[in-house]
Parts: structure tokens; sequence; C-alpha cells
């Protein structure tokens, strides 16, 4: 598929046709620039989430398969995850996906808790990077918090799975919780100096701590009402930002 193609097909036929903007090279993937003819910005968020996550894994030739087999299974799960969904995520499926069988994943992931404890931390490191390079191209703090919650809605919207996996499943390792807690109060480091910035730099750090919780709170919040509840609440993604932006902006003119 050329770049032209990909451009000339709608951004929703885009998101069926992701497994055709991979190709693969002698030992390595060549990278693809995606155009998105239209401004559908739930399928660019796909896509570009997609591809940017399946291609962070490296590709190798037939040649070297055996010797990187644990690549190979961390891409199928990936797959998995991205194209069928958590429910299908079993170390049955990822072996028949990765090529090899249930045995020879015992070696590299003891049990499915061990897989999704690596895909939990990849999910989790590439969001977090990917939502800090943005954030950090933004302009003000205003854009930037606009920038926050938008982007948190359109991958909660886009990536169900990967949203509970990330942010509401409280796994059975305890390491792999704490790991994850760390990642997150890294991610929101940046968020809180946002606040602080608009709240102003002469704010408590408890007063800051607060607003910045209750912030997220809200976002959560949102985002879980519409992944189980829109109907009932009447939301669709575009409601859910602007209700989570009027409540963010409630909050931090609290203290003034």
């Amino acid at each position: 598929m050329s770049n032209q193609e990909v451009a000339a097909a709608s951004c929703c036929s885009l998101v069926q046709k992701q497994k055709g903007l991979l190709r693969s090279g002698e030992g390595g993937t060549e990278t693809i620039e995606i155009v998105c003819s239209k401004s559908c910005v739930r399928c660019k968020l796909k896509l570009d989430y997609t591809v940017n996550m399946i291609m962070a894994i490296e590709k190798t030739s037939p040649s070297t398969k055996t010797g990187n087999l644990r690549k190979h299974i961390i891409e199928a799960a990936s797959r998995v995850l991205i194209e069928e969904g958590y429910e299908h995520l079993s170390l049955r499926h990822v072996a028949q996906k990765a090529g090899c069988s249930q045995m020879a994943m015992y070696r590299h992931f003891a049990n499915k808790d061990a897989l999704i404890h690596y895909l939990c931390l990849e999910l989790y490191t590439r969001f977090t990077e990917r939502i800090n390079r943005k954030l950090n191209a933004a302009g003000n703090a205003g854009e930037k918090v606009h920038f926050f919650i938008a982007e948190m809605i359109g991958f909660a919207t886009a990536y169900p799975d990967h949203y509970s996996l990330i942010f509401l499943q409280r796994q059975s390792d305890r390491l792999l919780n704490e790991e994850r807690d760390r990642l997150g109060k890294e991610f929101l480091q940046g968020i809180r100096e946002v606040v602080q910035e608009l709240l102003s730099l002469e704010t408590p750090k408890e007063t800051v701590d607060m607003r910045l919780r209750q912030i997220v709170m809200t976002l959560h919040g949102a985002a879980a009402l519409l992944l189980a509840h829109p109907k009932a609440y009447g939301l669709s993604r575009n409601k859910a930002i602007q209700d989570t932006e009027e409540l963010v902006g409630c909050i931090l003119r609290a203290d003034r």
C-alpha cells in the first residue's frame, strides 16, 4: 500500500486496513507515514497508536525467529490486545499468533499474569511518553489541560481495553501495581506543574495536590461512564470532553 493509497482512503477504512500499514523488510520493519484524509480524531488516534505500538517492538527476519521468540510473543500479544480485545488475550491464543507452542511461551512468561505485567507496563510507558511529547509541544497551560483531557478521553474511546488495563484494573501482581503506581506518579508530576501554573505559583503544595487529584478523578470518572454507560448518561466522546473541561474549570477557579 503506497502513501498515496493510504491518503486516499477514509479514516474508518484505514482502521480496518491497519495490517496493511506495516511492511516488513529484511531483518526489520519499514516505517510508513500515515496521512489521514479526513479529520476523524478517533480514527487518527487509533491508527497512530496502533502502528506505533506494534512497530515499537522490533520485527526480525524468519531466519532469526527462534532466537527472538520473546519478541515475537510480545508482538503477537500486542496484536491480540489491539485487534481482538483483552478477553482474547490467552496464552494459547497468543502462542498460535506467535507461531510457537504453549510450552515454548512458558520459557519466557510463566503465566498469563506475567505476560499482562509486561504489556501493562509497556502500554503505560508508551502512552505517557506520547502524551508528554505532545504536552511539551503545546502552548500555554490552558492549552495543555485541554489537550490532556481530550487525549485521555480519546484514548479511552479508541482503546477501551488498553485504558481499562492501564488505569482501572488492579492486578494480582504486587510488583506490577507498585511499578504502575511509580510510572503514574512520574507522569502526573508533569500535569501537576501545569495545574500549579494555572492556580498561581504561590498556591500551597497541599492545595495543588488536592486540585490535581480532583481533576484526575473527574477525568477518569467521565471516561469510565463513557465506556460503561454512555446511553444511560447521554454521553458521547465530545460531550464527555465538554463536561470534563467545564468541571475542571470549576475546580481551578475554586481558590480564586
